[in-house]
């Protein structure tokens, strides 16, 4: 410390520390066992949750075009069934039907725009009141929302 008097009074100006800065390690950090093992544990961890993720995206995009190569189902009687379960449901935009021949059970797809997917062979040996049960039930799950709820849980679930 520097001490100057300035009309009899010190005035104390502490000088500047200078002190030579360590590096963390002076030789290279060897990892435990456990640490190796921990690491190799996340890294497996964040490529299978990957892997997991692309698949499901892969399998999304793929079903996305090969549904748009599908045919829109355009039987007046099942549109005008379908328009008076919208009003009764109360699902205000008609979501598009759409006939895919390998699928095993009626399906809603999409998650910005839902199209009904309804089995080809399922078509054919379905009655009207059927119809509507499957349309009904197909519609409660557009109106409800479930698809942005079954994407968060798929997320979820990949996590």
């Amino acid at each position: 410390v520097e001490v100057i008097f300035v009309d009899a009074e010190p005035i104390h100006r502490p000088q500047p520390v200078i002190t030579s800065l360590q590096p963390l390690s002076t030789s290279s950090q060897a990892y435990t066992i456990e640490d190796m093992v921990g690491i190799t544990i996340l890294v497996a961890f964040v490529a299978i949750t990957l892997v997991c993720v692309a698949h499901s995206l892969i399998s999304y995009i793929a079903f996305t075009l090969h549904l748009r190569k599908c045919p829109l189902f355009d039987d007046a009687r099942l549109l005008n069934l379908l328009l008076h379960e919208c009003d009764s449901l109360g699902v205000g935009r008609r979501p598009p039907v759409r006939i895919v021949s390998h699928l095993a059970a009626p399906a809603v797809f999409g998650l910005f725009r839902p199209t009904i997917c309804l089995p080809a062979d399922l078509i054919e040996s379905l009655q009207a009141d059927e119809l509507r049960w499957i349309l009904r039930h197909e519609l409660a799950h557009i109106r409800r929302r479930d698809l942005p709820a079954s994407v968060i849980a798929t997320i979820a679930v990949t996590l």
